[in-house]
């Protein structure tokens, strides 16, 4: 049996729990770099932000419905209003990424500083990752998204 084709998906937020779960979904194998020491990009509220961090403001609510902007194939809580606020939106995406199994593809706290081709690209369609941890580190991928 072949093994699955890694993946790098860089991001925890909300495309990246969309793509974790899709790609599992494909047969893929995807690993995902969280900057922070918490999945869910923007929608995880931080009281004080550090420089370069984004957070959500508390009051704000999706301009789109829970429906329109759902993940395939997954119904969100019927008990959450049309148009949620962001901790329902963080709860909803904690149930999404709870269900599909996707939170033990994230490695926390690995800020991706560069990508760029390899040298060896056209004959191995591989990408070298450079991420920090608390010193700058360099590998290479197959794939990202």
């Amino acid at each position: 049996m072949a093994s699955k084709k890694k993946i790098l998906v860089i991001g925890g937020g909300f495309s990246g729990i969309g793509s974790i779960k899709n790609l599992k979904e494909e047969g893929y194998d995807p690993i995902c770099y969280e900057k922070t020491s918490h999945f869910g990009g923007t929608w995880y509220y931080r009281e004080e932000t550090p420089m370069g961090i984004p957070s959500i403001m508390p009051t704000t609510v999706i301009n789109h419905s829970k429906e329109m902007g759902a993940l395939t194939n997954y119904i969100p809580n019927k008990n959450f209003p049309n148009y949620m606020r962001h901790h329902e939106l963080l709860q909803l995406l904690t149930d999404v990424a709870e269900e599909f199994d996707c939170l033990k593809h994230i490695v926390y706290n690995r800020e991706v500083i560069k990508v760029k081709r390899s040298a060896d690209y056209e004959e191995s369609g591989r990408w070298d990752v450079t991420v920090k941890i608390q010193k700058l580190e360099k590998s290479s991928k197959k794939c990202l998204m």
